[in-house]
């Protein structure tokens, strides 16, 4: 993790191996979170997931089951995530797959129905067949398409439409997206850091708004001087949190350089290829003209002739 720039990562582990997660993310809890995954069709799914966020889950996935996305097993698993206030991760899997036999959770391409219904739960989209219907050209016949992205897919349109939806960008899936089309890739990075500061901006707005009528009302229905001074100190750290996010667009988050294309590959670096094996080429070629030409010495001068003085004729 620390080699890669991960701070912290989320166990998505079946409930056959709770205890194992349980152990693994209370040894290091600011290295950790864990999710909780169970077969929905299973008889017992949702009081099993309902005891495993009981004991400390923060989440429900990687739900990868054979069924219908819009099925009824799979809606009772929304109902459970809205009713205790967990998101939940979804693999989205259309074609069969060598290392991942089967369709799990089909029907990507109609869930704006289920993101109607159940408004309160927080969808987390993943694998394939998620990230390859950023395209509109998407047929559901390769897990992994590659070219220039089509604008308008149903990804993409779900998740402008829909505040409950997120993404997860991790697994070959999202690497397969980011690198098809450079230039969407990039335009989605600018898109993604300004929607999070603008996610958290409202937010802290919100609260900020709610915690400013709440002192108003409060130091309204005392007269105690005292304590209205401390209201009026209360009120005015709320007051400059709503100046700065009301006043900031980075509001979380400062971009530093926005996105780009890059002009040229980063790998590999052609040009310090090409100096370096010029130079250690010429140096090799030195190196054997030397040893040729002690070689060839040698032959020449060769061992004195026996019997007579070296140096004198014969």
């Amino acid at each position: 993790m620390d080699g890669s720039g991960v701070t912290k990562a989320v166990l998505l582990a079946q409930v056959a191996a709770e205890d194992r997660a349980k152990q693994v993310a209370a040894a290091t809890p600011a290295r950790f979170a864990r999710f909780a995954s169970i077969d929905v069709t299973q008889p017992d799914a949702v009081d099993r997931l309902r005891a495993a966020a009981q004991n400390g889950a923060v989440g429900f996935g990687e739900i990868k089951s054979q069924v219908a996305a819009a099925g009824p097993e799979m809606q009772r698993v929304y109902a459970l995530a809205s009713e205790l206030n967990v998101p939940i991760t979804i693999h989205f899997q259309e074609v069969n797959q060598p290392g991942s036999p089967g369709t799990y959770n089909t029907g990507l391409k109609k869930f704006d129905a289920m993101l109607k219904a159940f408004p309160k739960t927080t969808f987390i989209g993943h694998a394939d067949a998620f990230w390859a219907n950023v395209s509109a050209d998407y047929a559901e016949d390769t897990a992994y398409p590659k070219g220039p992205i089509v604008p308008g897919g149903v990804t993409d349109r779900l998740l402008g439409d829909y505040p409950n939806l997120y993404a997860d960008m991790s697994a070959n899936s999202g690497n397969n997206f980011l690198t098809r089309d450079p230039e969407l890739a990039a335009a989605w990075a600018n898109l993604l850091a300004a929607r999070l500061n603008d996610h958290m901006r409202q937010r802290a707005l919100a609260e900020a708004e709610a915690n400013v009528k709440y002192l108003r009302r409060e130091f309204e229905s005392t007269s105690i001087v005292t304590l209205q001074q401390s209201i009026s100190g209360l009120l005015e750290n709320e007051m400059q949190k709503l100046m700065l996010a009301r006043g900031n667009s980075e509001y979380a988050f400062r971009v530093i350089d926005r996105a780009e294309v890059p002009r040229a590959p980063s790998k590999p670096r052609v040009t310090l290829i090409v100096v370096l094996a010029t130079a250690f080429g010429g140096m090799l070629s030195v190196l054997v003209v030397l040893l040729r030409d002690m070689v060839k010495n040698r032959t020449r001068v060769g061992p004195p002739t026996a019997g007579v003085p070296s140096g004198a004729s014969s």
